[in-house]
């Protein structure tokens, strides 16, 4: 094979594999866009807003974000549940290779999986201004750091309390089981359409959230 014949195939196999990968993308504005409004720099859309905006290029990032001098700083503690520990997704699952295309039904995927045990991470802030005994209330997002604590959300929540924008919140950041989609346990979590997940939650992580942190949180 000739340097050039070699060069050229592996130029083309690059921009197929690019390609490829690209995701879909269509234009703000393009066909069968929703009615929308495009904001003016520095502006925002309205808090009780339920519509589409266009915001951009131009845009003022939320002050929230950024930590300010003298507001006081929350607590963030991190732990870990062993799955089999738990009497719910224990074991866990997980797939070796993607699924194939079920030929009598074009819209299922046919997945092999396995069993498997993991260690889930629960990252937790708790205010400065959090009463020991005290009953507070919490909120819980999903896909939470695997590692180190992502103090994004703790610095904005710090700001907030400060200003009595909100009231003194727990927040709860909870690792996936493992995975992406179909056949990995984050996909049974996430993408199953029953209420397994939410009492995992309520059953298996908050009253670990209490111990853990010595924490009371609302019902």
């Amino acid at each position: 094979m000739s340097k050039f014949v070699a060069t050229f195939l592996v130029c083309t196999f690059a921009f197929l594999a690019t390609a490829l990968a690209a995701p879909p993308v269509r234009q703000f504005d393009g066909p069968g866009a929703p009615p929308f409004k495009v904001l003016k720099p520095g502006e925002s859309p309205p808090l009780d807003a339920y519509d589409n905006f266009v915001i951009g290029p131009k845009y003022v990032r939320a002050p929230e974000r950024k930590p300010v001098e003298g507001v006081a700083r929350g607590k963030v503690q991190q732990f870990t549940i062993d799955s089999k520990q738990t009497k719910i997704y224990n074991p866990g699952i997980a797939r070796k290779k993607f699924g194939t295309v079920d030929p009598k039904n074009p819209k299922t995927l046919i997945v092999d999986t396995h069993e498997i045990d993991y260690k889930r991470q629960i990252t937790v802030y708790v205010p400065a201004q959090y009463k020991r005994g005290s009953e507070a209330p919490f909120m819980v997002s999903h896909d939470g750091p695997k590692g180190k604590p992502n103090m994004g959300l703790p610095r904005i929540l710090d700001n907030l309390i400060a200003e009595e924008r909100i009231p003194p919140i727990i927040l709860i950041q909870i690792a996936n089981g493992g995975g992406d989609a179909q056949g990995h346990q984050r996909g049974k979590e996430y993408d199953n359409m029953s209420g397994l997940f939410a009492k995992y939650i309520e059953t298996e992580v908050l009253p670990r959230v209490e111990k853990h942190c010595k924490v009371k949180l609302t019902k």
